[in-house]
């Protein structure tokens, strides 16, 4: 019975790095693409849109923080309203992440409309 469950564990451990291989992105970030500052983290919870794009790229690739696809779907959501190169961005981290990541990341992203750090496009 252990081994049953642990040969469905390495399946399973094994279709999911396959997936995440398969998920390849089109725009790799170029030099300019750094681990965030303080200031762009304060820039992106600011609601300024090259910044949350700059934070959503490093979450997407890991620089300078945890990857989190979810956390980079998050900010390319948020810098969509007005950036059409986030909209891309966004559809394709869209594609590599499961259901329940995309409702978390969409429900964050509301938080932090919501909360009063982000200024929406149209309240500036």
């Amino acid at each position: 019975m252990v081994g049953i469950r642990l040969g469905a564990i390495v399946l399973a451990a094994l279709s999911f790095s396959g997936a995440a291989e398969a998920c390849a992105f089109t725009e790799r970030p170029g030099p300019i693409v750094q681990a965030p500052t303080p200031a762009t983290i304060a820039a992106a919870q600011s609601g300024e849109p090259p910044a949350m794009v700059a934070l959503g790229l490093a979450y997407r690739e890991g620089l300078g923080v945890p990857r989190d696809l979810t956390r980079a779907y998050q900010w390319f959501n948020l810098a969509s309203r007005s950036e059409s190169r986030a909209r891309a961005l966004r559809d394709e981290v869209m594609r590599c992440i499961g259901p329940e990541e995309l409702l978390q990341a969409q429900v964050e992203a509301l938080r932090l409309i919501e909360g009063p750090k982000i200024r929406t496009a149209a309240g500036r």
